[in-house]
């Protein structure tokens, strides 16, 4: 499988504006977030036949103001939600990676871009060896 490569044109909430939006408010950018991602992942032709079971996850998040150095890291969080299998407790799952434990996910990395608003996520496959899956 080869490297996911997304682009959605929004910025997803920090860690200190998902602390207080109420839980309805949170759901439907969920919902968002799922669609957005699910739209590029049309546009592209992307069908995974099943999860990746241990990848890279590259986040770049830019934005005119770069967030608060605690926030950044968790402004990926809606979007491993949804690029999670879909179940009870991921519901707009998209089943692009198998999961977000550590196991799975062997590298996270977060960065801040100056510019236009948007989030660039890159999936890479990794090998059992840490060699990248064919």
């Amino acid at each position: 499988m080869n490297t996911i490569r997304l682009t959605i044109a929004e910025t997803l909430p920090t860690l200190n504006m998902l602390l207080r939006l109420h839980w309805s408010k949170r759901r439907r950018i969920q919902s968002r977030v799922s669609q957005l991602v699910w739209l590029e992942m049309q546009r592209q032709g992307l069908r995974p036949a099943s999860p990746i079971t241990r990848c890279r996850i590259r986040i770049r998040r830019y934005s005119r103001r770069s967030p608060d150095v605690d926030s950044l890291p968790s402004t990926g969080k809606l979007l491993l939600d949804v690029l999670q299998p879909a179940s009870r407790a991921h519901p707009q799952g998209l089943g692009v990676i198998a999961d977000d434990t550590p196991e799975c996910i062997v590298d996270y990395k977060v960065e801040h871009v100056a510019g236009k608003n948007r989030m660039d996520i890159e999936s890479e496959p990794i090998g059992v060896e840490g060699s990248p899956q064919a």
